[in-house]
Formats: C-alpha cells, structure tokens, sequence
C-alpha cells in the first residue's frame, strides 16, 4: 500500500485549484477595456480546444503564452488550425476576422 504524507494528501484532498482555470498572475479588467485584447479559439479536424486570451501585436499579429500553445496543437491551413479574433473597440457587438495562426 502507498502512504502519502499528510501534508501532501491535505494538499491533494482540499486543493481547488483546476489546470487551466483563471488569470495567472494578473489582473481582471473590465469587459471592452482594452480595445487591444484577443480572444482566440482553435478549432482542429478532430475537436475544439479551449479558449484562451492574447493581445495585437499588429495586424495580423496576436501574442498569447507559451502555456495557451500546447506540443500537439497543430499549426497552419494544413494543420487545421485557425484563430476567430474578436475585434471589439470598446463596443458591445464586435467583428470577427478569421486569421491564419501560422
């Protein structure tokens, strides 16, 4: 039988903290804030993964964290990935351009 040390299992049994879930060392801002903000959404062949956030850079361009770009996540037209950025400037409906993440 595998025994844990109790603090180690106190931690395993009462954490709440779920991967992926939340701001990481930031701040959250108010909704239409800051016009410069992407939501990005990678939709493969096989399935849809999940949301994450980013900022322009310029045209064409958005910057997200090393953790949001997983080793298997495909990359390019013939990879199947494509990112929707949501273009709001401060307005409640925004437009969607699709953009080539590669």
């Amino acid at each position: 039988m595998c025994r844990l040390p109790l603090p180690l299992l106190l931690f395993l049994l009462c954490s709440r903290a779920k991967a992926g879930e939340g701001i990481i060392g930031g701040t959250e801002s108010k909704p239409h804030s800051r016009p410069c903000m992407a939501h990005l959404e990678t939709v493969t062949p096989q399935d849809k993964l999940p949301a994450r956030g980013g900022f322009l850079i310029r045209r064409g361009f958005v910057r997200t964290a090393a953790h949001c770009a997983g080793r298997d996540t495909p990359a390019g037209p013939e990879g199947g990935s494509w990112a929707w950025v949501s273009l709001r400037r401060g307005k409640p409906q925004g437009k969607r351009t699709q953009l080539n993440t590669a």
